[in-house]
């Protein structure tokens, strides 16, 4: 199996956010960013920029959104940089018990890629964002499997769409309900607003339902794992886990890499 080397850009589209990075040829991360995949076409405009300045690297991209990846790869295109997407013109290396590993996001993939490099041997990964999950990889990198659950602003988003309340309405537009997952202030148990007990609610709830998780999974790897976390929620829920977590917030990106390190594709 060929091993490439050398600067890549890496891009990570998913639910809610576009992120991406460009890796120097040792791995040490320059420049990035991160942006709402609604605006996607922003997203596109400024990826394709940096692979423009970038010059001749290439360009890898795992995406659970097709419409906002046409965009990007578009303008990559334009730009002189087509990319290879994973799982598809980028071979995806790790092997899964999945009984229908087409099933499976790259996004999962590519987590759990970034976890085997970091940890070198069976790990857990728990991502917090639209959706949250926790997936197993053995020592020999299998991912064996994993659980999905809605993400915080997922749920929100669910009770906020089914209610009557006047209370609770007004907590649906955008930026309201993002105020309740803050990390500051401190919660407020038992709350004395609706505010406060839905705030309570999500944030010690999805923090129960992720150590709960957690707990579950490391069976699958044969005891205790490290637990790599990732996910734009999470470090709402941090403060109130019991889990002991070692935070990645790129860690998609740094598996994009790691995998491209590995296989190469058809940049």
């Amino acid at each position: 199996m060929s091993r490439h080397t050398g600067p890549l850009l890496t891009v990570d589209i998913g639910n809610t956010n576009v992120h991406w990075r460009l890796f120097g040829a040792d791995g040490a991360p320059g420049e990035g960013g991160c942006h709402p995949t609604a605006r996607a076409e922003v997203a596109a405009e400024l990826v394709a920029c940096a692979a423009h300045d970038a010059g001749g690297v290439p360009v890898v991209i795992c995406s659970v959104v097709p419409e906002a990846e046409a965009q990007i790869r578009a303008a990559l295109t334009r730009a002189g940089r087509p990319a290879a997407a994973l799982g598809r013109e980028l071979p995806v290396p790790l092997r899964t018990r999945y009984e229908d590993p087409t099933e499976i996001g790259p996004d999962r993939l590519a987590n759990a890629a970034g976890a085997l490099a970091a940890v070198g041997g069976a790990c857990l990964v728990a991502a917090v964002g639209t959706a949250l999950t926790v997936d197993a990889v053995s020592a020999d990198g299998t991912h064996l499997g994993g659980v999905i659950a809605p993400g915080p602003e997922a749920a929100l988003s669910g009770l906020l769409s089914r209610v009557a309340a006047p209370s609770l309405r007004r907590l649906a537009p955008p930026e309201a309900s993002a105020e309740l997952l803050r990390t500051t202030p401190p919660l407020v148990v038992p709350g004395t607003s609706t505010a406060e007990c839905l705030r309570a609610g999500l944030l010690l709830g999805f923090a129960g339902l992720l150590d709960r998780l957690v707990e579950v999974q490391q069976s699958a790897v044969g005891g205790a794992a490290p637990v790599l976390g990732t996910g734009g929620a999470l470090p709402a829920l941090l403060p109130h886990c019991r889990t002991s977590l070692r935070v990645e917030p790129e860690l998609g990106l740094r598996g994009l890499r790691a995998i491209w390190l590995t296989v190469g594709g058809a940049t």
